[in-house]
């Protein structure tokens, strides 16, 4: 017998050198197989022990022995592997932008990673994997890289096969992934208070207010907004994908900005990673004094009547 790694139905072959009356088998692991030769074997010279391996519910390390009814035993020890390496997309692929770089995890915990190939459908392409890319190692990130030689919101397929030390092969689709080269949206956006239509807000001092944005979002993947006052982000918001103007918006909180005066910034992400400053700074006040008098002078000029008085 050898050590080693299966997958199927196993047999230990066993030479009856001490012409022994009987030689027994057992199994111990994660979960009990019986051997299914379990007889004695006298005037025999060969003798084999048969598992199933069907018969067990856990996969993991198993050690067989051989015992002689001459007090002579021997031991070997395998793997039970009988699935596929796992396989994860790290990142959301929905939308990519153009020639992405798709970055899988892939992990056997018990034989090890073998091998990693990707094929690609569409008017894409992809670069062949190396080999030995994962060397055997029970987990590894693998990059694959495509080559998107097709048009603004054009979709592919991706197939990434994985196969193990033991021969098991598994395979992880992602379907209908859409191109999103670039930031299609408008490059700026107005801004104003949503209580005051301007950028000018009296009041309100003791309750968080909202700023609108306004713009044209990204056309083929949705729009992720992230709302910045002096260089701190306070609030974020999310725009469908559209061809027409659309209005988000960041929440300004009162404890913090109220009876003030501070610079906004909204950066826009779409879903493939293409981005957009929208706003660069604009100048918002808060302003929630009421107007004070020092002090008031008599007017001159002024002449009192009686209620006698006729105009004439």
């Amino acid at each position: 017998m050898q050590d080693g790694e299966y997958n199927g139905n196993i047999e230990f072959n066993v030479t009856n050198s001490d012409d022994a009356s009987s030689i027994n088998f057992s199994l111990d692991g994660p979960t009990s197989i019986q051997d299914k030769n379990n007889t004695g074997v006298e005037n025999q010279d060969y003798v084999t022990g048969t598992f199933n391996v069907g018969d067990a519910t856990e996969d993991g390390d198993y050690t067989v022995t051989a015992e002689s009814s001459a007090g002579d035993n021997i031991d070997r020890s395998f793997v039970l592997d009988r699935e596929g390496p796992s396989i994860t997309f790290v990142n959301d692929i929905s939308y990519v932008a153009e020639d992405p770089t798709i970055t899988v995890d892939v992990e056997d915990s018990l034989t090890g990673v073998n091998s990693v190939d990707a094929t690609i459908s569409g008017s894409a392409s992809v670069e062949e994997v190396e080999d030995d890319v994962c060397d055997g190692s029970s987990s590894c990130e693998v990059d694959i890289s495509v080559n998107t030689d097709m048009d603004q919101g054009d979709t592919f397929d991706i197939d990434v096969t994985a196969d193990d030390g033991a021969g098991n092969s598994n395979t992880k689709e992602e379907n209908g992934i859409t191109l999103d080269s670039e930031w299609d949206g408008d490059s700026d956006a107005s801004v104003e208070w949503s209580e005051s239509d301007d950028t000018l807000l009296s009041g309100f001092g003791d309750e968080d207010q909202d700023v609108d944005i306004s713009f044209q979002p990204d056309t083929v993947s949705d729009t992720s907004l992230t709302c910045e006052v002096d260089g701190d982000e306070v609030d974020d918001a999310n725009v469908d994908a559209s061809d027409e103007e659309e209005t988000a918006s960041c929440e300004i909180d009162s404890d913090d900005y109220s009876s003030s005066v501070f610079d906004l910034t909204v950066e826009a992400e779409d879903e493939a990673g293409n981005t957009q400053t929208l706003v660069d700074g604009e100048e918002l006040i808060w302003d929630t004094s009421a107007p004070t008098i020092d002090s008031l002078e008599q007017l001159k000029g002024v002449s009192t009547f009686n209620t006698g008085f006729d105009w004439t």
